[in-house]
């Protein structure tokens, strides 16, 4: 399978990975069924590595898809923290557009060169965002 997907609930990280040869079909079928999870859907925040790294630049194609796709459910991406893992800066140029275009939509991502560093911020931020905020109504010993 060329894109494939898993959840790790507890950490609330979606994994997709992306392997060429792909179309936007395989994409479309594997967001399809992410978006079908209840836990995945209603969890915010929640973040996602899109890991591209056995993947080659997208063609202009598919990337337009993709944002018409998303402009189609704007509030899909709100709140959302996306990693974008790249091989080189080829897939960086190419995808520049899609990652912007999440990012009007709500979303705050991040590109990086693997897995590890994606998953790194991720967890980082996912933390931060999970913390209780301190209003300043806590009693006082």
């Amino acid at each position: 399978m060329p894109v494939t997907w898993s959840l790790d609930a507890a950490a609330g990280i979606v994994r997709m990975r992306i392997s060429d040869p792909y179309t936007f079909d395989d994409w479309l079928d594997a967001i399809t069924e992410i978006r079908s999870v209840p836990g995945i859907v209603f969890q915010r925040p929640l973040g996602s590595i899109i890991d591209r790294a056995e993947a080659g630049p997208p063609c202009p194609q598919f990337v337009e898809a993709v944002i018409r796709f998303f402009a189609r459910s704007p509030y899909a991406l709100r709140n959302r923290l996306l990693a974008f893992v790249l091989r080189d800066e080829p897939s960086a140029a190419a995808i520049w557009a899609l990652i912007r275009t999440c990012e009007d939509l709500g979303a705050i991502a991040g590109v990086f060169g693997s897995a590890q560093e994606a998953e790194a911020w991720l967890r980082e931020h996912l933390i931060t965002s999970r913390r209780e905020p301190d209003w300043g109504l806590r009693a006082r010993a």
